[in-house]
């Protein structure tokens, strides 16, 4: 037979399962306050990408256009340089100096001497061309790069997705080109700290551990309402809602829980020693007798 002692003791382990969950709760709402940075971070993500990778391509492609059109101008002079030697290999002064104009150069009548000339002269061509090549590899190299940081900044829909090794991969990589090519947009921003996984984890098991000692207790009608909010806990954990759900759920769980507990204080005569019963013929009332038990307190 169930006594009002075991109701009592029921109901006051309801109250210390709820006390304890509602402080999970609260600790894993401050935890995930901990990425609130992150958070603002990511939200400018897209402002990100439009002021400094974007930019950046469109910087690159002018660029390997620029040296493209420079080293296709070296190319012609050293062809040039070919046709001033061989004019000057038939004796004619006059063609390769008319060829050579454009270098701002006066060929030495001698011969030798303007085989020198022109030698110099495609060694700084040359060594132009070869500065030009290794610029344009840097570029391209630079674009694999700013185009392989865009793909990651949009990869991840949501804060949690974001894989911090690589997002942080790419934003040293993309300040280092930065720096290195003199590209002029702003630096990105490291990503800041967030909250410690394993932190969250950990408080999701204990809320489910919790949970399960909450529905393993006899059911009590009174306790409906926070048993609701409860449910939509164990949803939030397993969707794992940021610190907002969680502060909300514990406000919700402290009103309902202490409404059920002032339900239950000022439901038994055991608590509120006023017990209805028989006072004369046919007549019943309320009689004030000695509590047996005290108020179970909120929480």
């Amino acid at each position: 037979m169930t006594t009002f002692s075991d109701i009592y003791a029921n109901a006051r382990g309801y109250r210390d399962d709820f006390l304890k969950l509602n402080n999970l709760v609260q600790q894993l709402s401050s935890e995930k306050a901990k990425g609130d940075p992150l958070v603002s971070w990511f939200r400018l993500r897209d402002r990100r990408v439009n002021e400094v990778l974007e930019p950046m391509q469109i910087e690159l492609r002018n660029r390997i256009k620029k040296l493209e059109r420079e080293m296709n101008e070296d190319e012609a002079n050293i062809e040039l340089l070919n046709k001033a030697r061989n004019a000057i290999a038939n004796d004619n002064m006059e063609l390769a100096n008319r060829i050579t104009r454009d270098f701002d150069v006066e060929i030495a009548k001698n011969s030798d001497e303007a085989y020198v000339q022109l030698g110099s002269l495609q060694k700084v061509i040359e060594k132009r061309k070869i500065i030009c090549s290794d610029d344009i590899l840097r570029c391209k190299e630079c674009m694999k790069d700013t185009r392989r940081a865009k793909t990651t900044f949009l990869s991840a829909r949501r804060t949690k997705e974001i894989d911090r090794a690589s997002f942080s991969v790419a934003i040293r990589s993309i300040n280092d080109w930065r720096s290195s090519l003199d590209i002029d947009v702003p630096e990105l921003k490291e990503l800041p700290e967030s909250y410690d996984v394993a932190n969250v984890s950990s408080l999701h098991e204990q809320i489910r551990a919790t949970v399960g000692n909450i529905d393993s207790r006899y059911k009590m009608k009174i306790f409906a309402s926070p048993i609701r909010t409860v449910r939509t806990i164990i949803h939030d954990v397993g969707n794992d809602r940021g610190k907002k759900a969680f502060a909300n759920r514990s406000n919700e769980l402290l009103s309902n829980v202490n409404e059920s507990i002032d339900i239950f204080n000022k439901k038994y005569w055991q608590i509120t020693g006023s017990r209805w019963e028989r006072i004369g013929t046919n007549q019943h009332g309320y009689r004030l007798v000695p509590p047996t038990h005290t108020e179970i307190p909120k929480i």
